[in-house]
């Protein structure tokens, strides 16, 4: 069976990403814009371009969270790295904190979510090389309803932290799986109401027409 068009496109541009994935500097704010040209050619016409369009968040047809103004997404992206240049935390914390940043910017048009995973990926083989080959994209895919709560919490809250816990668990549990280890039970965060387990995984939409 053949796959889609746009699905082949999109694995020939996951393997020119890859390719040159060793190549990438994570504190380098032109190299991600590079990644996504390479991770969105042919797929979108603004390709390793920050969106100049407003982007919204939908759930079930309905709009959960709105991102900041296009014309924010150059300065708050700049701070990003700016912070991520100086920053003198622990790399497992960095890399949640840059993710979820990321994610709240939203600072493409598309492929936000899989330019997020991406970099965090860098970010954890740049500090541990060994950790590159931790199948990030799969955790995610698996645990899609506690990522998207998490990150939901955090948003709420205003602060990281939900998402920091939920990003360390997972990592723990996937170095745990690879090295045969059970990994320790703990209770799940309590996250606010409104997206409760079983629920569709929110997308992310590109509100043209002057949307707010």
């Amino acid at each position: 069976m053949i796959a889609p068009p746009r699905e082949l496109q999109e694995a020939r541009n996951a393997i020119k990403v890859y390719d040159q994935f060793d190549d990438w500097s994570a504190t380098e704010e032109q190299h991600l814009l590079s990644a996504h040209r390479l991770l969105m050619s042919a797929l979108v016409d603004d390709a390793g371009l920050y969106r100049c369009g407003n982007v919204g968040v939908m759930n079930n047809d309905k709009v959960v969270y709105m991102a900041p103004p296009a014309n924010q997404v150059h300065r708050l992206m700049s701070n990003l790295f700016a912070w991520l240049k100086s920053t003198n935390q622990h790399p497992l914390i960095v890399r949640a904190v840059f993710h979820y940043e990321f994610e709240f910017i939203h600072p493409f048009s598309d492929g936000n979510g899989r330019m997020g995973r991406l970099w965090q990926s860098l970010i954890l083989s740049q500090w541990r090389p060994l950790l590159a080959q931790l199948p990030v994209e799969s955790m995610v895919h698996a645990r899609k309803i506690e990522y998207y709560q998490a990150l939901n919490a955090s948003t709420r809250q205003s602060d990281s932290a939900p998402f920091i816990e939920f990003m360390l668990a997972a990592i723990l549990a996937l170095i745990n799986d690879y090295a045969g280890v059970d990994t320790p039970q703990v209770t799940p965060p309590r996250y606010p109401p409104g997206h409760p387990p079983g629920c569709e995984p929110p997308v992310s939409v590109e509100c043209r027409s002057g949307a707010a």
